[in-house]
């Protein structure tokens, strides 16, 4: 799972060894430590948002974050659909969204699912979509949606959309979505000051899903992030169909190429074990 995005990782690498110099592995030190003090503190009320935007954040984050989250999505699509019996889309071409979605890891997860025989999905053809923050995961996500070896035809886009923004969340259009991924994004705004305001917003954009439309979610299965995930989809017509928080297994491959040089360089092993839940939710009716 490493492999899509290793080159953008390597990218990301080479841009902090030349603008930083001999300081760019220190800097990485320092952002990790960052990263995982926010990463713990995350149900602290009226925190922070993460900051993602320096070139460190975004190094260290697709370094230990992306290939997690990306085998993830893979896996618990998988379960959801041999849970429900059935393949989770109905057309060959499909639109598929991401709130949060960053260096688009879920769109790597996902191809690798529908790639899966067991899936059994008619997909040939896949719109996928990110609505994130702001705009400075783009370039990253681009490379690593060039990066996929596939014979499905990826077309992607990327709107910088602040989820707190009542205009710009009205914007987005998911009438014809067929399938809508948060993947750990409800655990970054369920304690931020403007909670209640996204959850509003989030409401009115899922309110829009077309009949037979499903929602993944992927997440910490702290009891905070899934209270405020059923607050942002409390909307008539959606419901549960599938939960499992049963543990996911990462048989990732030992690390090689630029994945495996930051490892050494930075005494660090990215984390597999994530105690996580995900849950289908189908759009039943209007």
């Amino acid at each position: 799972m490493r492999s899509e995005f290793e080159k953008a990782l390597r990218k990301l690498h080479r841009q902090g060894k030349k603008q930083f110099g001999d300081d760019w592995i220190a800097r990485l030190q320092q952002r990790r430590a960052k990263l995982e003090g926010s990463y713990a503190t995350l149900y602290e009320q009226n925190r922070d948002p993460i900051a993602y935007a320096p070139l460190s954040a975004q190094t260290a984050y697709v370094f230990a974050y992306a290939p997690t989250r990306a085998e993830y999505t893979r896996q618990y699509l998988l379960r959801h659909r041999m849970a429900m019996n059935a393949p989770i889309f109905t057309r060959d071409r499909v639109e598929v969204v991401s709130f949060g979605g960053g260096p688009a890891s879920e769109l790597v997860g996902l191809i690798r699912y529908l790639e899966d025989e067991a899936a059994g999905e008619p997909v040939t053809a896949i719109e996928y979509i990110v609505y994130d923050k702001d705009g400075d995961w783009d370039e990253v996500a681009t490379k690593i949606a060039a990066a996929i070896n596939t014979e499905i035809e990826i077309t992607t886009r990327y709107e910088a959309t602040d989820a707190a923004s009542r205009t710009k969340m009205s914007a987005v259009d998911l009438s014809n979505t067929d399938l809508v991924i948060c993947s750990y994004i409800m655990s970054e705004l369920a304690r931020l000051e403007v909670a209640d305001r996204i959850a509003d917003n989030f409401r009115a954009a899922l309110g829009r899903m077309k009949l037979g439309s499903k929602i993944v979610f992927i997440d910490n299965m702290h009891p905070i992030v899934i209270k405020y995930f059923q607050s942002c989809k409390l909307v008539s017509g959606l419901t549960q169909r599938n939960d499992d928080g049963d543990p996911i297994v990462c048989n990732f491959p030992k690390m090689t190429g630029t994945f495996e040089q930051l490892s050494q360089l930075l005494e660090w092993v990215p984390r597999t074990d994530l105690r996580s839940v995900s849950k289908l939710i189908v759009r039943t009716n209007m």
